[in-house]
């Protein structure tokens, strides 16, 4: 068993912090730049779910490859720098056809860097990845921090600015990403041996299923939220604001994951993340006064940094040995793919027919009949330590 040093987490933190602070300047604004562009709710859900349709089926790829062929740093170094080519490109794309190709090229890179930074941190923590979510943590305070400060400059320079926002970020993560320690040697196994090892396993299954109902929610979360506050006469600064308290409380329940996995188990904490994400979308509906917004995010921490510390953590517990990256790759597919697939698309068609409110309605409802499917099921049970 691998043993745990400082250098793997230290780097590893730095480098969340750069990818998410990346991610809180170009993410949650995609969908006002494609509406700015005169693009339908169809259409601008099309665009959206696109680097979910390609999480879905690149994350288990890159996470293979990299197990392979032990070049786990120089594929998340590639991965990056193809989405910042992709994300300066696309301000110039003209047409609903042009930026679909841009935005293809930007998720099929995009799609291998959360599996592949989250597998070489597990890896690097050793026996001690109950740390994992206090490494974690940076990512959220890069989220806030740069979510703050683009939001602020988006009402001084426009939406443009936050590709550029994106590209200097990331760039300072592909310089970061040489510290990181080399990764354990490669598997001789194939792609579908690791997937069908991983799929014969009815807990892992049962994890992605709760994954996918998750990552459903944090899909019309993260594409549509801002299109909703818009809508209500929300500024650039309240926008910005709503990341950096969703930060916050972020990183709280980031430090507390520890101690709430160790006191309740991790199938509880990830019941419980489904059904306070459930709420919180709820919570949008009847809301009519913007900054009453930043109230609702403080549910933030409870629904997705509980879920997240425990279901990448079970993950790595359920991996047959030498298969670390593909189950991450796997679980970003069903999360952040799938999931937000569903989202991203069907939010943007219930967003033409229905509006936002409607919106969160119809999902908040639908995720609280998939989370009673769940529980009644048993599926999703406790992870034995590998």
């Amino acid at each position: 068993m691998k043993r745990f040093t400082a250098t793997g987490p230290l780097v590893g933190g730095s480098l969340y912090f750069l990818y998410y602070a990346a991610a809180s300047c170009l993410a949650p604004f995609l969908s006002l730049y494609y509406v700015s562009r005169g693009l339908s709710g169809t259409q601008s859900g099309i665009l959206l779910s696109l680097p979910a349709v390609a999480v879905m089926f690149g994350a288990g790829f890159w996470g293979t490859v990299a197990d392979r062929t032990n070049r786990h740093r120089l594929v998340f170094q590639l991965s990056m720098i193809g989405t910042i080519i992709a994300a300066l490109l696309l301000p110039y794309a003209r047409g609903f056809l042009g930026m679909g190709l841009i935005v293809l090229v930007y998720a099929v890179t995009l799609s291998g860097l959360s599996p592949l930074l989250d597998a070489m941190v597990l890896n690097s923590l050793g026996q001690e990845r109950h740390r994992y979510g206090r490494v974690r943590l940076w990512g959220s305070i890069g989220w806030g921090v740069a979510g703050a400060a683009i939001g602020a400059l988006v009402d001084v320079h426009g939406l443009t600015v936050v590709f550029a926002g994106y590209a200097v970020i990331l760039s300072l993560g592909v310089g970061v990403s040489v510290l990181f320690p080399r990764q354990p040697a490669p598997s001789s196994s194939r792609l579908t041996e690791h997937l069908t090892a991983l799929l014969g396993r009815p807990r892992f299954v049962g994890l992605l299923a709760a994954v996918v109902l998750q990552g459903t929610m944090l899909g019309v979360l993260t594409n549509y939220l801002f299109v909703r506050l818009k809508e209500l006469g929300a500024s650039g600064l309240i926008l910005g604001l709503s990341l950096t308290v969703a930060t916050l409380s972020e990183i709280v329940f980031y430090l507390l994951s520890p101690m709430l996995i160790r006191r309740f188990g991790t199938r509880r904490v990830l019941y419980a993340a489904i059904l306070i994400m459930a709420v919180r979308l709820f919570l949008y509906v009847p809301l009519r006064t913007p900054a009453f917004a930043l109230v609702i995010q403080l549910l933030h921490g409870p629904s997705f940094s509980m879920f997240q510390a425990a279901s990448v953590g079970a993950a790595h517990e359920l991996s047959p040995a030498g298969s670390a990256s593909t189950a991450q790759g796997v679980m970003t597919a069903a999360n952040f793919g799938l999931g937000g697939m569903i989202g991203a698309f069907g939010g943007g068609v219930l967003l033409q027919t229905g509006g936002t409110a409607t919106l969160f309605a119809a999902t908040s409802i639908l995720a609280l009949a998939g989370f009673s499917a769940l529980v009644v099921s048993g599926r999703l049970r406790r992870p034995r330590p590998s």
